[in-house]
C-alpha cells in the first residue's frame, strides 16, 4: 500500500488530472471506475476549467462508475449527473465512452445490466471483469462505494450488487468489493479534517478496523495507493 500526501486539495486534483492525462496517452482502451462525493468533483471543476479540458485525449478513457444512488441522472443526488454537467458536458467525449449506472431503473434489474456490460467491456481476470483505475471515497463510517459495514460479504464473487444506506434506507447500486480487488490500481481519494478520525483508525489500527470495508478492500492485482490532502492525514504520523 502506498500513500501520498499533498498540502491542498488543489495540488491533490492537479495530480489526478495529469495521472489521467498519462494513462491517456498510451493510447489504448482504460477502464476507469469513478466515485462520487467532494473530491471527483473537484477534480471535475478543475479539468473542465483548465487545459486538461483539451490535452487528455478523452477517446481512449471508458469511464464506469463505483456505484450510483437509484435516482435518475437529473437528480441532484446522482454521481453520473454531477461528473456530467461538470465535466463530460464541456469536453469532446462520446456517449459510448460513459457507463452510467441507470439509477432510475429497478435496483436488482439494473445490477443484473451492469453485470453483463462490465462482463462484455471489461477483460476478465480471474473470472471477473478488471478495471485499470478504481477511485474510490471513504465515508465516515469506513464505507466505501456502496459497501457499508456489516452489510457487505467480502467473500462474495457477485460483480455488482444492491446496497441500502444503513442510515437512510436508500438503495443503492454497487461494484463488489471482488471487483475492486481485482483492479489493476485502487485509489482512496480523502479530502478534510472530517475525514480525519476515520483515517487514522483505517490506516492505524488494523485490529479495529476489521469490520471496515475501507480498511479491508484492497487491490489484489496491483497497486493500492491512498490519497490525502493535508487536512485528512492531520492524525497521521509524518
Amino acid at each position: 500500500m502506498q500513500m501520498r500526501i499533498f498540502e491542498s486539495s488543489q495540488q491533490l486534483v492537479a495530480s489526478l488530472a495529469d495521472e489521467l492525462q498519462k494513462l491517456s496517452e498510451l493510447k489504448r482502451t482504460m477502464h476507469i471506475a469513478l466515485s462520487g462525493g467532494s473530491t471527483p468533483k473537484r477534480w471535475f471543476d478543475f479539468m473542465a476549467a483548465t487545459a486538461f479540458r483539451e490535452t487528455i485525449d478523452w477517446q481512449h478513457l471508458h469511464f464506469w462508475w463505483g456505484d450510483e444512488r437509484c435516482v435518475g441522472p437529473e437528480h441532484e443526488e446522482s454521481n453520473f449527473g454531477e461528473a456530467d454537467r461538470r465535466l463530460f458536458q464541456k469536453i469532446q467525449v462520446t456517449e459510448e465512452n460513459l457507463h452510467r449506472i441507470h439509477g432510475e431503473s429497478d435496483p436488482q434489474q439494473e445490477s443484473e445490466r451492469l453485470t453483463a456490460e462490465m462482463k462484455k467491456h471489461l477483460p476478465l481476470v480471474n473470472g471477473l471483469p478488471q478495471f485499470d483505475w478504481v477511485l474510490l471515497g471513504i465515508g465516515e463510517d469506513g464505507h466505501t462505494a456502496s459497501l457499508f459495514p456489516h452489510q457487505y460479504d467480502p467473500d462474495s464473487r457477485e460483480v455488482a450488487l444492491v446496497a441500502q444506506h444503513p442510515e437512510s434506507g436508500q438503495a443503492r447500486i454497487s461494484i463488489s468489493a471482488a471487483v475492486i480487488e481485482n483492479a489493476r490500481r485502487v485509489s482512496y481519494l480523502v479530502l478534510g479534517a472530517s475525514k480525519q478520525s476515520i483515517v487514522k483508525t483505517v490506516l492505524e489500527s488494523p485490529e479495529l478496523a476489521q469490520e471496515l470495508p475501507a480498511a479491508r478492500i484492497r487491490s489484489q492485482e496491483g497497486t493500492t495507493e491512498w490519497l490525502l490532502d493535508a487536512e485528512a492525514a492531520a492524525l497521521l504520523p509524518r
